[in-house]
């Protein structure tokens, strides 16, 4: 995470946890940014926005929610 972060690589996490859980979670990790309460079927979208927005994503996620979100129809990191 240390070495993502001195790249320069903004690291923000979508979770369907609670935003008391997601919060807790994203201040430990020093994360840039938490989206909490997110469905499996919404996650893709979120990537979609930041990618309309110039982004390049890169995705880490359980099976499930990679399969609902649809991120196994397309590739780990997106431009």
């Amino acid at each position: 995470m240390r070495l993502l972060k001195e790249s320069g690589v903004q690291i923000v996490m979508l979770t369907g946890d609670n935003s008391v859980t997601a919060n807790s979670v994203a201040k430990a990790l020093a994360l840039d940014g938490v989206k909490a309460g997110v469905l499996p079927e919404d996650k893709y979208k979120h990537l979609q926005e930041l990618q309309a927005h110039g982004h390049v994503v890169a995705m880490a996620a359980n099976w499930t929610s990679s399969l609902a979100s649809g991120a196994s129809r397309s590739p780990s990191v997106h431009r």
